[in-house]
This record gives structure tokens, sequence and C-alpha cells, in this order.
């Protein structure tokens, strides 16, 4: 089996690429990974895997800033199959103690058999859980240090009670990091309407019998997250527009040994531009405390 020094745990790009590329998954939870991943699998090379990097570079921050003086408690909101919880609890180690939650069962289980395969590649324990919840079931008892939500706020309905009870999780000094998808952007918000039609709210059945409303990719600009989010306890530390070219674009344009990321990032350079172009932004908001990192 694979030793520490194989599993790439210093950038959550190789973290990812190390999983499918290592052979480690099969049966169902290989079937869950593979259509998970459906954009990125046998292909997350060059640009594409640049991009999904370069997504996570506030998180990348906040885990190396972290003093380490006591274990930093993660809660990875809309986990699935846990890539962002593994990573976290990987380079946290025995400083963090990582919470994956979903409320899809399928990938619930993919990210179980993940972290089963880490624990008995790396020899040692890993400090990640993963439960079957919705945001508004989390216990408020525990407090948690970082809260990640990755394209998961615009399934959470009905939004501003699911945006206090986030608030409520957070401890003093805590961070929210929040990756989304730009409702900016024409291109996007033309194929999520061929995909959803009109309808952004729906409800649902749990497999309890209990009805819940979701969002069906109800995405909002970056303002309006901010607005929900920001108050008397609660600061946006920071915002940045990131990715402006699509897979199947990607994969056009690499072929002629064009470096994608090198002209994106000289045309992000233009504020305006990249607000209307990027497919995605990153947000960064702290509660009422002074966090000294380096966020880009």
């Amino acid at each position: 089996m694979n030793s520490n020094k194989r599993i790439p745990i210093d950038s959550a790009g190789d973290f990812l690429a190390w999983w499918f590329e290592s052979n480690q998954l099969h049966g169902k939870s290989l079937e869950v990974f593979s259509r998970y991943y459906s954009n990125y699998y046998n292909r997350f090379s060059g640009y594409l895997k640049k991009a999904w990097s370069d997504r996570h570079l506030e998180l990348e921050d906040i885990l190396s800033a972290f003093t380490k003086n006591r274990p930093m408690r993660c809660l990875d909101i809309g986990c699935g199959t846990g890539t962002v919880s593994l990573y976290m609890a990987c380079r946290l180690m025995d400083h963090g103690r990582v919470r994956g939650v979903d409320i899809n069962d399928d990938r619930l289980m993919c990210a179980q058999a993940r972290k089963e395969i880490l624990v008995k590649s790396l020899g040692s324990k890993i400090y990640c859980e993963f439960e079957k919840s919705d945001v508004l079931s989390i216990s408020s008892d525990e407090k948690y240090d970082l809260i990640f939500l990755e394209e998961t706020l615009h399934h959470l309905e009905p939004r501003r009670r699911q945006i206090a009870k986030i608030k409520e999780l957070l401890s003093e000094d805590g961070l929210i990091v929040i990756s989304e998808v730009n409702a900016y952007n024409l291109p996007m918000q033309v194929a999520l309407l061929k995909k959803r039609g009109l309808k952004t709210v729906e409800k649902r059945v749990k497999s309890n019998g209990s009805e819940y409303i979701y969002g069906i990719e109800r995405i909002v600009p970056a303002r309006i997250v901010k607005n929900l989010f920001v108050d008397g306890n609660l600061r946006m530390v920071s915002l940045r527009y990131l990715r402006i070219f699509s897979s199947k674009i990607a994969g056009l344009l690499e072929s002629g040994g064009i470096d994608l990321m090198a002209i994106e990032k000289t045309l992000l350079r233009c504020s305006l531009f990249s607000r209307m172009v990027s497919i995605h932004y990153n947000i960064v908001f702290i509660k009422t405390g002074s966090y000294q990192g380096t966020i880009a």
C-alpha cells in the first residue's frame, strides 16, 4: 500500500490528482467518485488542475497560517465525496478536527471509503468524520474555526435561515470560505436556464419521508452573498473572481500549447472584466477577529 510520501498533502490539487492516478477506489465508490468529478476524471492536468488548485488558494492560506496552539475545528458543508474534508484532515493531522456533512448517501459512502484508504495508506489516524445532515440539523453545541462551502450555498434553502445557522456555528475569530458560481457570468446563466428552467427552488423528500426545500443552482452575485453574511459580528476579508475557461474550451486551446492560466491571470487584473467573465468567485468572512493571513 502507498506510503505517506506518495500521498501529496501540501497541495489540494496534487491531493486530488493522487486519487485520479492511484487506482485506490473500486466498485460503487469508484462509480460515485468518477461521476462526481466527471469534468476532471482522466484529464486532470494542465489548466484544469491549475484552475482547481487556484480555487483553493484561500483555503491553503488559512491552513498554512494556522498556529497549531490547539486543534483547528473545521466544518465542510456539502462535502460531497470528501476531497476537501480529507485534505484538511491530512494537512492538520493531530492539530485538526474535520466534520464533513452532506445529504447524499452515495457520496458519503464514497467519502468514508476514501478515508479508510487514507488511514491505511498513511499508517495513522486522521481526524475526519462524515455525517448525513443538513445545515439546520447540525448541533450548535460545537463551534468551528473554519467553515467551508464549495458550490453549496446555491442549494441551501430557506437561505436566510441557513445563513443564520452557519453564523451561529462559527467560533470567535472563525473564518467562512465560500466558493460559488458567478451569477454575473452570462454563458453560465444561459447554461443553467437550459438545465433547470426558471424554477430555482423546490420541495424534496428525505429518506425518512420529511420534506425540505432545495435550491436548484440558485446562484447569486458576490455582492448579495456579502450583504447576506456581513453584520455587526461578521466582516468580509476578501473577494476574488477566478477561472474564465470552461473544460471544453480549455481542452481545445491547450492542444495548441497555450498557457491558459497565464492568460487568465492577466485578464483578471481588470476588476470589471473579471466580475463579468469569471466562472467562480471566492469570498471569505471572519467573525469579530483580526486574522493576519495573506489571502490573495
